[in-house]
């Protein structure tokens, strides 16, 4: 047997090689700045994938109409729980369409209300439409019951925002890189 590390293992030595990579080659050009960038943002990245790993909450909602829940239940199998939302949520109506002569959905979706501190919120969560409230994303997964049941998934994920942060740093360091040799080129062609 052959022991091999795993994803936490990988990440932490492209973190070191990252930051290696930075430190000997990175100078104070325009080219040194956006390897710097480029590189400290793909670090971003990467942690990102871990805090999400460590942070990221996960269940379901599983409701009738009429029925109110104040908690998800997160986990699988003897490590199931109950963890709180800190709000209410509400299934008004439950809509599930089928294709015509088949019992492949078409499309469903959920009528809630979100309740939280005597206010409330209502929406529709569908198919491929998630719908954002108290930092939580609730997303229309499944049904039961015959389609009187709706099955939502909740996801809190308080680092979701880092990849829509690290992209266009990481865009922007490439931008600094690659414009001095587009410069050379455009003297070059004049």
């Amino acid at each position: 047997m052959i022991p091999l590390i795993g994803g936490a293992g990988v990440g932490a030595l492209a973190v070191l090689n990252i930051s290696a990579s930075v430190f000997r080659r990175a100078r104070f050009t325009l080219r040194g700045v956006g390897l710097i960038l480029t590189h400290a943002f793909l670090v971003v990245l990467i942690l990102a994938g871990a805090l999400q790993y460590f942070l990221r909450t996960e269940g379901i909602l599983v409701l009738d109409a009429g029925e109110v829940s104040h908690e998800i239940l997160a986990g699988e199998g003897n490590g199931r729980k109950n963890i709180p939302l800190g709000f209410s949520v509400k299934l008004k109506k439950f809509d599930a369409r089928t294709w015509t002569g088949s019992d492949i959905p078409s499309s469903f979706s959920s009528e809630v209300c979100f309740m939280r501190g005597g206010e409330s919120t209502e929406t529709v969560i569908r198919m491929n439409a998630p719908v954002s409230f108290g930092g939580w994303i609730f997303y229309q997964s499944s049904y039961a019951n015959g389609g009187r049941t709706s099955v939502i998934t909740a996801v809190r994920n308080p680092v979701r925002f880092f990849p829509w942060i690290s992209v266009p740093g990481v865009f922007a360091g490439m931008l600094l890189i690659f414009l001095p040799t587009l410069r050379a080129r455009k003297k070059h062609a004049v």
